[in-house]
């Protein structure tokens, strides 16, 4: 059938409907009962045939019934053996069903599947449940080819199973003409009896005549007048129907059995050797069942004597063997005397009983199949072999000197001894019972071979010389005890089982190739060597100790369970070079030692307490399973490997070390407790969920690689240390809390990628390398001090709640970050290079006293104090931001590099000494300050921006260098004994409020503008020294009640305002323009000098003197030019126009005005155009006039040296 053409639905609901397997296995049930039954037909029999053929009914009828039923014996056995094939075949057949059936999909499942392929399909509208449609259908497919699988299967299986062997007809075992031949048979035997005998003669030799004896029975007696002698070819029975009923041999008398003589005991028969008797035996003597033989003299045995009656030797007599005794089954052997075995051999059949309660010496051969009771001296110096039951009762021994090979059981009852000085083998199937005591003696040995059994529940002694060897089952009893002084051996496939007292003795030796187990209640002392061989085993469940001098030794390849309490005492050692588990608890006391080579597994709830030595070598591993405890009072040396798994804890309260080139992993808790320490020089890893603590006075030395994990903890709260060439590392998502104190030596390296936590009170000194990936957190209270190097990662997060000290370096890396809420110090010498963002918070302080860099594409944001000491090096390369609230204080060296930003959106200040250099871009935003103090600098080399709401003070020395720009949008001012300089390529543009106080010196060489809307005041005392290009922008205003200077080559263009006020000094040795738009007001005694040329272009103004009395002076000087151009306007109202110097020219071109009101002054200028003379005064004409000797007015117009306002008036009329 081809399953695959079916779909699964049909497949499955075939397997699930069905009756199952329990048709299958109820028909080989009953196929192995018909098997039994077949099979114990058979051996029944066999058992009746064996018995037909025997001695006691064999005869044709025997042997013609044998042939007739073997045949059907055989059909039996073979039809047994098939019934057996097919019950294995059903069972088989229900094995094949049962795989099916759990490899079928069930059908509820398939049902889910197209269930769900409906849905999809119903609501797939967009087409959004296409993939999900697709994984269904795949489903389906693999269900279908999974079923076509389990039902292809289950059919070949069970075409196999089905296959039965055919069991034949039984063979014909009966004769049809047997009965006919049955009846001749009896009629011929009833026609031949005979009611007679014939009694064979027996001759007998004496002292007397030979004569022939008659059969008559009666009693023999032998005595020394009448010695009696078998000789060779006679016969002689004893019994009812024999040749005498009883024979006696009295004192002194002697029964001589020759060789090839026959003296046969039967039933009823009775043969007593009385004390002082004797009977030599070298023929037959045979003592058939039911009768006896008592032996109160001598019994020589040189031939041939069987005993399957009874045979006893009574105290004081003696029965010696140097021939063959043969105890039969059934027959019984009793000693009260001594039975002394020379040579020859002793048999003990199966079913005969030998009881020694006597002396029994064996120097040749004792063979026992049948039952050997000892109740008193049992000596063996020849071979004794018991294969039966031999039984050292109370009060008996069994002294072994030669070799005792126990097949049977061999059983020393209590009050029993058994003393072996010789070989003792127990063999295969044999059984030692020691419910007595049982010595190995010096020189000896104990064979247990693989199968025997050696049940010790009494004493077991091997003394030091002797030799115990263990291949088979050796049990301790509850009570009992073994005690090794000499050397016992478990081999391979032996087994040693404890309940007991099992001792090793001092110079003892133990050795297990097998399985030694020490059940619980039983114990094992070791004083001496013992030693877990490759391939044995020692389970310990009781209590285990190994005393003062006392070796146990696990070779590679053994193992060491310890389910109960292993004690490792002072001078002890425990060497593992194998597999030790502990599933108990496991003590190394003061002074012991444990060395594991191998392998140490700590079981799940087990202990291991070390106070003395514990070592794990380079190779070798110690496994703290989940559950399991190891403390640590000692010295704990790891020179392999250590694994602490979940939930496992190793609690140090001694000294733990971990070699260069060892590793301890710590899944679970390690602690290091108060006084104890840890030295890593090799690998430390703290993994996932785990922890390692360090207590208050504890220390943890890390000089190799101590590792922790994501989700793994460190807390210290002692002292933590990374010394030389070590490194400590937190991974991403670690964490690691000092409460103590933590210090990385020069050369050595923390690298933080998780957590790392400096808490109240906790120290962290770093002489070396400190490498932060992860967060970084000094709590308040904490300190760090860097004296190295302290890296803070892309990513990675350094929070300063406490005190960080720099003495050394840090460094933020790119995307690296650092908060500081506390207090940061860089001390001289000490550096801080920002490459990624730090963070002064609210109320925190900065203390720089070395060397701080921000660097490209970095920010530094100030919300506490940042205080540039003297002697401190701040230098910005990237984004340097100081925010509302906070402070900036420089007295040292802040540098804002090409590129870098500086924001201050709080309070900066250059102090005494300090020195701002800007490469880049410096903004004093709204409600910002930024203040230079007397003795500061401030070198603008790039762009320095006072947004508005911001303030400028200059107090000390201000540059703006070639390509630079200062900018204010806000407020500027240059202070009592400051400077502001403008080199030459340099910008200052003003938006806001720009003041030069008292003192204080403004010097432009560059380009200074004055926007529409911002002011310029030049306070009374301060001075503007413009060498370069001064342009006052429409709507923007100069306010001059100082000096302003316009150098050489140097110009002042004015489209705002530009007002001289209060006695202030406007100085043009270079050119002043006044476009349109622009005015120039002299106001309240002020003075423009012009050196230069002074302009006033169409629309502009010049406006000299705004009330009477003013006393403001325009003072055109020797060289210097006031040009009024078209439509430009020269006002004097109270003021004067003076050229001072020869050569000066006032000159006012066609369509000009000048305005020269009441009280004002005009010097000569060349032509004049039209001059319009304000109102005045009548009386108070205006004047032109020159101060100094000038060449006078000339002109076209005729003007005189001196003219009032009537003469300005004809000139107005002059038309040439």
């Amino acid at each position: 059938m081809d399953f695959a053409l079916r779909p699964p639905e049909i497949n499955s609901t075939l397997m699930y409907t069905g009756p199952g397997a329990g048709p299958m296995l109820a028909s080989a049930a009953a196929w192995d009962a018909l098997a039994a039954e077949l099979e114990t037909s058979a051996t029944g029999y066999s058992s009746e045939i064996a018995t037909l053929t025997g001695q006691t009914w064999s005869g044709p009828s025997s042997v013609l019934m044998t042939a007739a039923v073997t045949p059907y014996v055989e059909w039996l056995q073979a039809s047994a053996a098939a019934a057996e094939q097919t019950a294995a075949q059903a069972y088989g057949a229900a094995a094949a069903y049962e795989a099916a059936f759990a490899m079928t999909v069930p059908p509820p499942v398939i049902a889910a599947n197209r269930a769900r392929l409906m849905t999809l399909v119903a609501t797939n509208f967009f087409g959004q449940n296409t993939p999900a449609i697709a994984a269904t259908e795949a489903e389906y497919m693999q269900m279908w080819t999974q079923d076509a699988t389990a039902m292809y299967a289950y059919a070949g299986a069970s075409e196999t199973a089905s296959t039965l062997t055919p069991i034949s007809d039984p063979p014909q075992t009966t004769n049809p003409a047997g009965q006919a031949d049955q009846t001749r048979a009896v009629t011929q035997a009833a026609a031949n009896t005979a009611s007679g005998r014939t009694q064979s003669l027996v001759q007998m030799t004496s002292t007397n005549a030979s004569q022939q004896l008659s059969s008559t029975q009666g009693t023999l007696t032998i005595d020394p007048s009448n010695p009696l002698t078998i000789a060779e070819g006679e016969t002689v029975t004893i019994g009812p129907t024999g040749t005498y009923t009883s024979v006696t041999i009295e004192s002194g008398g002697t029964l001589t059995i020759n060789n090839g003589g026959t003296l046969t005991i039967n039933t009823g028969g009775a043969l007593t050797i009385n004390a002082g008797g004797t009977l030599n035996n070298a023929g037959t003597l045979t003592l058939n069942a039911g009768g006896t033989l008592t032996n109160a003299g001598t019994l020589t045995n040189a031939g041939t004597l069987t005993n399957a009656g009874t045979l006893t030797v009574e105290t004081g007599a003696t029965l010696t063997n140097t021939g063959t005794l043969t105890v039969q089954t059934g027959g019984l052997l009793t000693n009260s005397g001594a039975l002394n075995v020379n040579s020859g051999t002793v048999t003990i059949n199966s079913g005969a009983t030998v009881t020694n309660a006597g002396t029994l010496n064996n120097a040749a051969t004792l063979t026992n199949t049948g039952t050997l009771n000892n109740a008193g001296t049992l000596s063996n110096t020849g071979t004794l072999t018991n294969s039966g039951a031999l039984n050292v009762n109370s009060g008996g021994t069994l002294s072994n000197g030669g070799t005792l090979n126990d097949a049977g059981t061999l059983t020393v009852n209590p009050g029993g001894t058994l003393t072996d000085a010789g070989d003792l083998t127990v063999q295969t199937g044999g059984i030692l019972t020691d419910n007595g005591n049982l010595t190995v003696s010096d020189g000896a040995t104990l064979t247990l071979n693989t199968g025997a059994t050696l049940n010790d529940g009494g004493g077991l002694t091997v003394q030091p010389g002797g030799i115990l060897n263990d291949s088979g089952t050796l049990t301790v009893a509850d009570g009992a005890a073994l005690n090794d002084g000499g050397t016992v051996t478990i081999n391979a496939g032996g087994t040693l089982t404890n309940s007991g007292n099992l001792a090793v003795q001092p110079g003892g030796t133990l050795n297990d190739y097998g399985a030694l187990t020490i059940n619980t209640g039983g114990s094992l002392t070791d004083y001496g060597t013992l030693t877990v061989n490759t391939g044995g085993s020692l389970t310990d469940n009781g209590f285990f100790t190994i005393n003062t001098g006392g070796e146990l030794t696990i070779d590679p390849g053994a193992t060491l369970t310890n389910g109960g309490n292993l004690t490792i005492y002072n001078g002890a050692t425990l060497t593992n070079g194998g597999t030790l588990n502990d599933a108990g608890t496991l003590s190394i006391n003061t002074g012991g030692t444990l060395t594991d080579n191998g392998t140490l597994t700590v079981q799940t709830g087990a202990i291991l307490n070390n106070n003395g030595g514990l070592s794990v070598t380079d190779g070798a591993n110690l496994t703290l399973n989940t559950g399991a405890t190891l403390t640590n009072g000692g010295t704990l040396t790891d020179g392999g490997e250590i694994i602490i798994n979940n939930g496992a804890t190793l609690t140090d309260n001694g000294s733990l070390t971990i070699s260069n080139g060892a590793a301890l992993t710590d899944n679970g808790n390690l602690t290091i407790s108060n006084a104890a320490t840890l030295t890593d020089n090799g690998t430390l890893t703290v993994t996932d969920g785990a922890n390692l603590t360090v207590q208050s006075g504890g220390t943890l030395t890390d000089g190799g690689n101590l590792t922790i994990n994501s989700g793994g903890t460190l807390t210290d709260g002692g002292t933590l240390t990374v010394t030389d060439g070590a490194n400590l590392t937190v991974q991403s998502g670690g964490t690691l809390t000092d409460g103590g104190n933590l210090t990385i030596n020069s050369g050595g390296t923390l690298t933080d990628g998780g957590n790392l936590t400096i808490t109240e009170g906790a120290t962290l000194t770093n002489d070396g390398t400190l490498n932060d990936a992860g967060t970084l957190t000094i709590n308040t209270g904490g300190t760090l001090t860097d004296n190295g190097e302290l890296t803070v990662q892309t990513g990675g997060i350094l929070t300063d709640n406490g005190g960080l000290t720099v003495n050394g370096s840090v460094s933020l890396n790119t995307g690296a970050t650092l908060n500081d809420s506390g207090t940061l110090t860089i001390n001289p010498g000490g550096t801080l290079t920002d490459s990624g963002n730090l963070t002064i918070t609210d109320g925190a302080t900065l203390t720089d006293s070395g060397n701080l860099t921000i660097t490209d594409g970095a920010t530094l944001t100030d919300s506490g104090d940042l205080t540039i000491q003297t002697g401190g090096i701040l230098t910005d390369n990237g984004s340097l931001t100081v925010t509302h609230g906070a402070t900036l204080t420089d007295s040292g060296e802040l540098t804002i590099q090409t590129g870098a930003t500086l924001t201050d959106n709080g309070t900066l200040t250059i102090s005494d000494g300090g020195v701002l250099t800007d490469n880049g871009t410096v903004a004093v935003n709204d409600g910002a300050t930024l203040t230079l103090n007397t003795g500061s600098w401030l070198n603008d080399n790039g762009t320095l921006t006072v947004n508005a709401g911001g303030t400028l003070t200059d107090g000390g020395t201000l540059t703006v260098t070639d390509g630079a720009t200062l900018t204010n949008n806000g407020a500027l001012s240059v202070n009592d004994g400051a400077t502001l300089t403008v080199n030459t390529g340099g910008a200052l543009s003003d938006y806001g409020n720009a003041f030069v106080e008292s003192g204080g010196v403004l010097t432009d060489n560059g380009t200074f503008v004055v926007h529409d809307g911002a002011t310029l005041s030049i306070e009374s005392g301060g001075t503007l020294n413009e060498a370069g290009d001064l342009a006052v922008n429409t709507g923007g205003v100069v306010y001059d009640s100082g000096t302003i200077t316009v150098s050489d080559g140097a110009t002042l263009t004015d489209s705002g305002a530009v007002i001289v006020d209060g006695g202030g000094v406007l100085n043009d040795y270079g050119a002043i323009t006044v476009d349109p738009t622009g005015t120039i007001s002299l106001f309240e005694g002020s003075t423009l000098n012009d050196y230069g040329a002074l302009t006033v272009n169409s629309g502009g103004t010049v406006v000299v003197g705004g009330l009477p009395a003013d006393g403001s002076t325009l003072i055109v000087y020797n060289g210097g030019t006031l040009t009024v151009n078209g439509g430009g306007f020269l006002t004097v109202n109270s003021g004067s126009i003076v050229p001072v110097q020869p050569g000066g020219v006032l000159a006012i071109g066609p369509g000009d005005i000048v305005i020269v009101g009441p009280g004002g002054y005009a010097g000569p200028g060349g032509l004049f155009g039209p001059v319009a003379v304000a109102p005045g005064t009548p009386g108070e004409p205006g004047w032109l006039s020159p101060l100094l000797a000038s060449p006078g007015l000339s002109g076209t117009s005729g003007i005189q040296p001196q003219l009032n306002a009537d003469a300005l008036l004809d000139a107005l009329s002059d038309k040439r």
